[in-house]
């Protein structure tokens, strides 16, 4: 049930982004436009592969306890259940791990690497997560305001609706750290 669960997030966020960067497509902000990026995370992409496998949910009657999955996906299996299934007779301390075994693991964030790239006029691309902490603070706070714009967008549908309301967003010192 929590991996149908995690699946289920998994391609919620993926139709997300797609439409965060649907209300981002053709808008440039100074010379800059924007684009979000989810990729699996390497690290946890064997869980990743078998969480999103079509074979979990296909209605042809593969499932979870199919013999087809359980023989691909065993080590998996095997490995997430083992960190996530808390034995009664734990220590106190075996206990806290399993707690934080089952935030991890059962969060859909945890697979999932998400990024903001930035491309400039020259048509270069940068990564925020690669740019954050070398540069300004000003350079840095502006891809957060498209960031958050974008999903004000996004959740407005401002993007697909033509109607004619004022829309008002409000942000305190928004542009403290930015100079001219």
């Amino acid at each position: 049930d929590f991996i149908a669960k995690l699946k289920e997030n998994i391609e919620t966020v993926w139709m997300q982004i797609r439409e965060l960067n649907e209300a981002l497509r053709g808008r440039s902000f100074g010379r800059d436009s924007y684009q979000f990026e989810i990729q699996p995370r390497s690290e946890y992409k064997n869980y990743y592969d078998m969480i999103t496998d079509p074979m979990l949910m296909d209605t042809g009657g593969w499932n979870l306890t199919s013999d087809s999955f359980n023989r691909k996906y065993q080590k998996e299996i095997d490995s997430l259940f083992q960190m996530l299934v808390r034995d009664d007779q734990a220590s106190a301390e075996k206990a806290k791990e399993y707690e934080k075994n089952i935030q991890k693991y059962t969060d859909y964030r945890t697979y999932l690497r998400f990024d903001l790239l930035v491309k400039n006029d020259q048509g270069e691309t940068q990564r925020l997560s690669r740019m954050l902490l070398k540069k300004s603070g000003g350079e840095t706070q502006l891809p957060f305001y498209i960031a958050m714009l974008a999903s004000f967008s996004q959740t407005c549908r401002l993007h697909t609706q033509k109607d004619d309301t004022i829309h008002l967003i409000v942000l305190d010192e928004a542009f403290s750290k930015m100079d001219s």
